[in-house]
């Protein structure tokens, strides 16, 4: 054997084809590319829909602690708005789906994002079907409603993050997959 023989080669490597399955959506781009602020912050309204929702749950949650409530308080005459006018969140619902979410024309990340909150909102059907029931029993209400409220915030927030800093939110459990699954690849 020769010397240069047990050396590395220097050659790159072969690229090896990906394993993974045919059937996975493919990775969402980055939005870090695009230095458009006003693209993000169009991504960051849809998500708007699913935390006005869910502040109903966090009822229990506000009466406890008044500084969250203080928080969410500029959001509070919105709420008034949106629940007092008969079908204007059904009509924001389909408004955003219809126009935003089947959109080809418009980019993939709006898309995307518009199809994560609708998603996060149609998650929150279940526990709204159950609400008088947790009214009833605020032993059970008030855990069961104090974590949905903390979910949705938790999920909104860390979209939020995640756009500020030019990057598709693409890892919320479930809710991202079930998005991809919708957008598709273009």
């Amino acid at each position: 054997l020769s010397r240069t023989s047990l050396l590395p080669s220097r050659r790159p490597a072969a690229r090896r084809p990906s394993c993974a399955s045919p059937a996975s959506p493919p990775p969402a781009p980055s939005m870090a590319a695009s230095n458009n602020y006003l693209e993000r912050l169009t991504c960051m309204l849809p998500y708007f829909l699913p935390l006005l929702d869910a502040l109903t749950f966090g009822r229990y949650l506000f009466a406890r602690v008044p500084a969250i409530a203080t928080a969410f308080s500029p959001l509070f005459p919105v709420l008034q708005v949106y629940r007092g006018v008969p079908f204007l969140a059904f009509g924001v619902f389909l408004a955003l789906y219809l126009l935003v979410a089947r959109n080809q024309n418009l980019p993939r990340a709006l898309r995307f994002n518009t199809q994560q909150a609708i998603t996060l909102d149609i998650a929150l059907v279940l526990p709204q079907l159950f609400e008088g029931f947790f009214r009833t029993n605020p032993a059970i209400g008030e855990p069961v409603s104090n974590a949905v409220f903390y979910a949705i915030v938790a999920a909104v927030g860390y979209a939020w993050v995640k756009l500020a800093q030019g990057q598709q939110p693409d890892e919320i459990p479930v809710i991202s997959q079930a998005s991809q699954a919708q957008i598709g690849p273009f």
